[in-house]
């Protein structure tokens, strides 16, 4: 979930069904479009991309669609 301004409290990633492992992709001023990678309390990798915000949103809009259930086999 966002913590900051426009996606606060939205998903903007995925993470493992133990909630322990996972990404994020976030826009800010500094290093501007990155995909953040972590694993329990250690943190991973920060991949840059090269896009303007407007493209984060949209991918980060991504996450907040309905999704279909699953079926167990």
């Amino acid at each position: 979930m966002g913590r900051f301004d426009s996606t606060k409290e939205k998903p903007i990633g995925m993470t493992s069904a133990d909630g322990k492992t996972g990404f994020r992709i976030e826009y800010d001023e500094r290093s501007g479009a990155n995909i953040s990678v972590f694993s329990g309390k250690k943190k991973g990798e920060h991949f840059l991309f090269d896009v303007i915000k407007p493209i984060v949103t949209k991918l980060q809009d991504l996450f907040n669609l309905a999704s279909k259930h699953r079926r167990d086999s």
